[in-house]
């Protein structure tokens, strides 16, 4: 082949790789805007079904919350009621307490003025059994100087009849 001849061939083949390369782009370009415009189409379903899911969630969320909402308020009311049961029962206990207390002071208040009244009789008891100790203690002690100034009186005369009798021997002898 001659250099013109592959030039010819070279262009006819530029030429038909050109047209087939424009034919593929138009084909291209086509199935780009079919594909793009199944895209558009099924991204608006996806943000339509989005729309209807956030919808539905939000509703459900909100139903949950008054759910939540209404089981909190009855675990409220059961508490404030437990609450004022107990409070109840403790001012009743204390009530009760109280009466109890009382009763037991009275009862300790009786049984000291008895043990009081029983310590009075046996302290007078005490008291006359110490007079009477005393008296007696007082007569012994007066028999015991009654009997001692007696002793003391029968020891002087002794003494002195003692000494009576040494002087009148002494005067004897002088």
């Amino acid at each position: 082949m001659t250099d013109e001849e592959l030039k010819g061939l070279f262009t006819t083949l530029r030429e038909e790789i050109s047209e087939e390369i424009s034919g593929l782009r138009t084909e291209n370009a086509d199935a780009h805007t079919v594909t793009r415009h199944y895209l558009e189409t099924r991204l608006a379903a996806v943000h339509e079904e989005l729309a209807g899911m956030r919808a539905e969630n939000a509703e459900a969320h909100a139903d949950t919350r008054a759910y939540v909402d209404r089981g909190l308020d009855a675990v409220r009311r059961e508490n404030a009621d437990a609450h004022a049961a107990t409070r109840q029962h403790v001012d009743n206990s204390f009530s009760t307490m109280r009466r109890e207390n009382a009763a037991a002071h009275i009862e300790t208040r009786r049984h000291m003025d008895v043990i009081g009244e029983h310590i009075a009789e046996r302290f007078q008891f005490l008291v006359e059994s110490v007079q009477f100790v005393d008296q007696k203690l007082d007569r012994n002690v007066a028999r015991l100087e009654e009997r001692i100034d007696r002793s003391a009186g029968d020891t002087q005369s002794l003494v002195r009849y003692a000494y009576g009798q040494l002087d009148h021997r002494i005067s004897r002898l002088e």
